[in-house]
């Protein structure tokens, strides 16, 4: 569980240090902090998902492969920036899902 809270803790802070204690006091916290990080790790992956990362999003949800290059053509075909170390928030994340579903 320590592992899977710290995999949590660093896909949203990527570049900060955490310790076993930061981690047992995050699980400590709530009763149902199993359930509530279950929930929080699928999110995250969307929240806090860089243009990288969404091909592997758009597989995953859609069942549908695409690159990294199909994905600078829908932005130019749709008029919005992309970028594959843009952070993207989860309304973007699932727009880029709409259009692959499409």
């Amino acid at each position: 569980m320590w592992l899977l809270t710290l995999a949590y803790m660093k896909k949203l802070e990527p570049n900060k240090k955490f310790t076993l204690f930061q981690i047992k006091f995050k699980l400590s916290g709530n009763p149902f902090a199993e359930l509530h990080l279950a929930e929080a790790i699928y999110n995250a992956c969307y929240t806090n998902a860089v243009g990288k990362d969404l091909p592997e999003i758009i597989l995953r949800v859609t069942g549908k492969q695409v690159t990294v290059r199909t994905l600078y053509r829908w932005a130019r075909k749709q008029q919005v920036t992309f970028s594959s170390s843009k952070r993207l928030s989860r309304p973007e994340v699932e727009q880029w899902i709409r259009w692959a579903a499409a």
